[in-house]
């Protein structure tokens, strides 16, 4: 039954209007006119928007309802039926401007035009010194057009109203309505009191300076000349709410730049709100691995959960929307920055791993690169007299080279930066890693200009490794290709280049070549991306030179050359 109640509202409200024009013709001292009257309360409790018609009324305040309607039956007069039309009215302004259906708001619209004339035209007259005959005919024509409105309203096409917005009542719409109807009766008096006017004249001035005000105060709401408008300084106002948001976001940068701790963060943010927002007592907050109070723990609690932040604030008093929605908006700030936190730690944890990651492969490299220098002197043993002077000769030529390249190693697994760092003789590296490839078809060119120089040697090592050894692989593939290595002096230090005669490498994986491991049967993958990376960081650049058939060339040269 509640619901079907609630699915008519508007049939209620329209019964609600009859009753209230009866009782205009039956009059306040006419018993017919005073139950007409408490029959408009009972409607009006069907009707009314505020309170939902399946909730339970105590039984004290329907006790105190009673003896209001009861002594408001017994003293009925006109003035209780003009404060009455306003209560009605204000109701109805509050719902006009909501977004609902078109039919729904003109209804709305000509009820409240209805009241208005009645009011204007009927009550406030009877009030006046003279009665009726103060505005006699105007109010002969209200009450002859009163019904044709009523049956207007009667015939609108019926729409279900919104679930969402049956009980929307906007409250500042109703005081607005209810001031401008108040200005209009008083002022309509005070222009028959003060100018000696009639009142159907003094109705209408006052009507014309109500709506002039009216216009004014809307285009001082939202002007179009540059100024801001009091709209915008009421949104001001309602984000301060007592202290300033720029004051606010200022402290808060200010626990940023504090320790990197997503939880102290937190516990200095929050603890800001009650020594800057007055009616914020305290409260508490969690994550998922923390937890902290803030201030006095009393009064209204209120929680705001973001994501892997929960706050819960006390106010002292209850909080209105605006003050809900001005916390929410705070603790949302100090909830992104203790994300921003949360990931800046993340990521350090990320980059700590792919450090690691890094020096690992970089190391792994040079592992493979022992292990095949290792497995060069077993297919020599394998194929020489252990005895015969060639083989010594390449043990004792090799086996130190061996020794202490893994001495290298061992530095970077102790102490990688050092390592990276430490540069070495141009020229004395250079006949290392000739004497290392002694014994392969690579041909060394004469080095010029080296004298003095310096090169960072762990990284040359790796790149003459990994480039020598590839174009070994690819000799394999394409028997015969000339195989060259060369270094030099640039201006910013000493550039490497490895080349070949062979075929030149795929445009398709020529382009990802230093930028990330592809795959290859020829071995360009992993081992040139580390390579890359590594001269990066030591402020060279690996590139890929020329590549077209009958030479394919790479080159380490310093960064920017």
């Amino acid at each position: 039954m509640l619901d079907r109640i609630a699915q008519r509202r508007r049939w209620l409200l329209f019964a609600l209007l009859v009753l209230f024009y009866l009782t205009l013709l039956e009059g306040v001292a006419n018993p017919v006119g005073r139950t007409l009257a408490v029959v408009q309360v009972g409607l009006f409790f069907l009707w009314q928007p505020f309170i939902q018609a399946d909730r339970r009324i105590a039984p004290v305040s329907i006790a105190v309802l009673a003896a209001l309607v009861a002594y408001g039956a017994l003293h009925l007069h006109w003035g209780t039926l003009i404060l009455w039309a306003l209560l009605i009215a204000g109701t109805i302004g509050g719902k006009v401007f909501h977004p609902g259906s078109r039919w729904n708001r003109l209804f709305h619209l000509l009820a409240l035009a209805y009241l208005v004339a009645a009011m204007l035209a009927i009550l406030v007259p009877r009030m006046l010194p003279g009665g009726l005959q103060t505005g006699a005919n105007l109010h002969q024509i209200v009450i002859a057009g009163l019904p044709i409105l009523l049956l207007f309203m009667g015939l609108l096409p019926v729409e279900p109203e919104a679930p969402g917005y049956r009980n929307a009542v906007d409250l500042v719409y109703s005081v607005i309505v209810l001031l401008v109807l108040a200005v209009l009766m008083l002022g309509s008096i005070a222009g028959m009191a003060v100018g000696g006017l009639d009142y159907l004249t003094a109705l209408m001035l006052a009507t014309l300076l109500t709506a002039g005000a009216l216009m004014l105060l809307a285009w001082a709401w939202n002007p179009r000349g540059g100024f801001a408008g009091f709209g915008t300084l009421l949104s001001r106002h309602l984000l301060s709410l007592g202290t300033p948001f720029e004051e606010w976001v200022e402290s808060l940068s200010a626990a940023v730049q504090g320790d990197d701790d997503p939880g102290l963060f937190v516990a200095r943010a929050c603890a800001e709100l009650p020594r800057r927002i007055p009616w914020v007592a305290g409260g508490e907050w969690r994550t998922e691995d923390d937890a902290g109070t803030f201030g006095d723990i009393r009064g209204e609690r209120n929680d705001f959960p973001h994501e892997r932040l929960t706050i819960r604030v006390y106010t002292a008093h209850a909080t209105t929307p605006v003050m809900a929605w001005h916390l929410n908006v705070v603790t949302r700030l100090i909830a992104e920055f203790h994300h921003a936190r949360l990931r800046a730690a993340e990521l350090r944890r990320l980059s700590y791993l792919q450090a690691i990651y890094e020096t690992g492969s970089r190391l792994t490299h040079d592992v493979k690169n022992l292990l095949q220098s290792l497995n060069t002197l077993c297919a020599a043993a394998a194929g020489d007299d252990a005895s015969s002077p060639r083989f010594q000769e390449m043990v004792r030529r090799q086996l130190p080279v061996i020794a202490s390249r893994l001495q290298q190693t061992l530095d970077k697994l102790k102490a990688p930066e050092l390592a990276e760092a430490t540069p070495g003789d141009a020229a004395e590296w250079w006949r290392e890693i000739a004497g290392r490839f002694a014994g392969e078809p690579v041909e060394f060119a004469a080095p010029q200009g080296l004298e003095g120089l310096q090169v960072p040697s762990a990284l040359f090592g790796a790149a003459a490794e990994n480039l020598l050894r590839n174009a070994l692989e690819k000799r394999q593939r394409e028997p015969g290709i000339p195989i060259r290595a060369s270094l030099e002096a640039v201006p910013g230090g000493a550039a490497l280049t490895v080349a070949d005669g062979g075929g030149a490498i795929p445009e398709s994986l020529a382009r990802e070549i230093g930028r990330g491991p592809v795959e290859s049967a020829g071995g360009f993958g992993v081992g040139l991306y580390q390579v890359a990376r590594y001269a990066a960081a030591c402020g060279y650049l690996l590139k890929l030179e020329e590549n077209t058939p009958g030479r394919v060339a790479f080159r380490v040269v310093p960064a920017g050359k």
